[in-house]
């Protein structure tokens, strides 16, 4: 009598077992099938649009540095625009260097001057590697603030300008693939301090 009891016990524990498990099962499904249907079963907020690829061509010309007179030709050459390389590029939100805000992103251009990014929508400010930080603006007011034999005093507020303003301003739209281009000028090594007029001795 007591095993009759006893096995029959066991079989109902058994059987509420499975119907559990059964239940458990059925509604897990449905939760799935619910989170499938609506994407998230979090809310973050607003979603963020984000763009396909963003394409930045950097190009460059250059002045000429040598000493004898150059041919037509050679001045032509580089006053046409190409591919800058193995540069470094740094991304900003907004229309200005504001350097409190974070660089979102960077990349080193290709042999045909280009980075491809993944960024949201909005706007964006491209510098190089001389405006990511103050370390050059710091180099150049302290090298400069006074008159050198070579060089005039720097002048302050033009330099603020110009780390405050970026390379490019960009709007990236999120909605397809958009392309980009930077285009700069590579001065002579002696006339790339900025906002300093340089006055020494110029190569034979």
């Amino acid at each position: 009598m007591y095993w009759d009891k006893f096995y029959c016990m066991r079989r109902i524990w058994i059987y509420c077992f499975h119907a559990v498990f059964i239940i458990a099962l059925i509604a897990c499904t449905r939760s799935k099938k619910q989170s499938s249907v609506s994407g998230s079963t979090k809310n973050d907020g607003p979603a963020v649009s984000v763009n396909t690829g963003t394409t930045i061509t950097v190009l460059a010309t250059r002045s000429y540095c040598g000493g004898a007179r150059p041919l037509e030709g050679m001045l032509q050459e580089l006053r046409t625009p190409r591919p800058l390389a193995e540069t470094w590029v740094y991304i900003r939100r907004g229309s200005t260097n504001d350097l409190q805000k974070l660089i979102v992103d960077s990349a080193m251009t290709d042999a045909n001057g280009q980075v491809k990014l993944l960024l949201p929508g909005g706007e964006y400010s491209l510098v190089f590697t001389d405006k990511k930080d103050s370390t050059r603006y710091n180099f150049y007011w302290s090298s400069y603030a006074q008159k050198t034999e070579n060089y005039s005093a720097i002048d302050k507020r033009c330099l603020d300008d110009w780390l405050k303003n970026p390379e490019k301003v960009f709007e990236v739209k999120g909605d397809g693939h958009d392309q980009f281009e930077v285009q700069i000028h590579i001065p002579c090594s002696w006339n790339r301090v900025p906002c300093s007029i340089y006055s020494g001795p110029l190569p034979p």
